[in-house]
């Protein structure tokens, strides 16, 4: 760093690349402490009688499920939309939902 505080462009870009590779183990860890964290802090709520629409832990929770709920909902409807109309059938359909995903 230069006396401004100042990160050199190449550290920096660095540093953003290190933060977004996914680390599979660690990841799912993650996840799984947060969700006991929500699940932790809907029972604070309980157990404060705060009305579940007032809990943030709750609110964030649901939100969270809801999206990936709706997006495997939505991926299931295109796997079934493309296995009909592709003419190569199944394998053909499923070949094109994969690239999708990356």
């Amino acid at each position: 760093m230069s006396a401004l505080n100042v990160e050199p462009i190449a550290v920096a870009v660095a540093r953003q690349l290190a933060a977004r590779i996914p680390i599979p183990l660690l990841d799912a860890k993650v996840v799984t402490v947060a969700r006991a964290m929500q699940i932790i802090g809907i029972a604070m709520c309980v157990s404060q009688r705060r009305p579940l629409e007032r809990c943030q832990c709750f609110i964030d929770l649901s939100q969270t499920e809801t999206q990936n709920a709706i997006k495997r909902v939505l991926e299931d409807m295109l796997i079934d939309m493309m296995t009909r109309t592709t003419p190569e059938g199944p394998d053909r359909a499923g070949s094109t939902t994969k690239a999708l995903d990356q």
